[in-house]
């Protein structure tokens, strides 16, 4: 014959731990917020190697497309647009050109220019490259400032 015994059940509660108690939603918030700030701290780390800054500039590349531009007037790739009544000018010079998705303008230091910063109408700007320097076929190219 098989004895079983009964298994008895003490009339006195076992000590828990108080967030497993009344306050046990505190515990869990607590728990939350801790891995939220660990896994921003993780996710910012791993982001600071990383540049969101616009590309370097191939200074190369954009002086020579502005000496083809300055010193051509082939009118199917760079037509006149005029500024104001009878006064006309090579659409490059009055709106810029893009190399690789950066707009640039150039200033033809030593003669009439069109670009935003000689007529005024920007004051914030980046030099680029200077082509020429201190001769009189000087070119300043240069990109607006956001």
């Amino acid at each position: 014959m098989v004895n079983i015994h009964r298994l008895s059940v003490p009339s006195v509660p076992l000590h828990r731990p108080k967030y497993f108690g009344a306050g046990r939603w505190m515990f869990y918030v607590l728990v939350g917020l801790v891995a939220l700030l660990l896994g921003l701290a993780v996710s910012q780390t791993s982001l600071e190697g990383r540049s969101y800054k616009a590309k370097e500039v191939d200074v190369a590349l954009v002086q020579s497309r502005v000496v083809s531009l300055a010193d051509s007037w082939d009118l199917s790739n760079d037509p006149l647009v005029e500024i104001e009544k009878g006064l006309m000018a090579k659409r490059s010079n009055v709106e810029g050109f893009a190399v690789e998705g950066v707009r640039y303008y150039y200033s033809m230091t030593n003669a009439p220019s069109f670009d935003p910063v000689s007529l005024g109408k920007a004051k914030e700007y980046e030099v680029v490259s200077i082509i020429d320097q201190y001769t009189p076929w000087e070119i300043v190219i240069y990109r607006l400032k956001n």
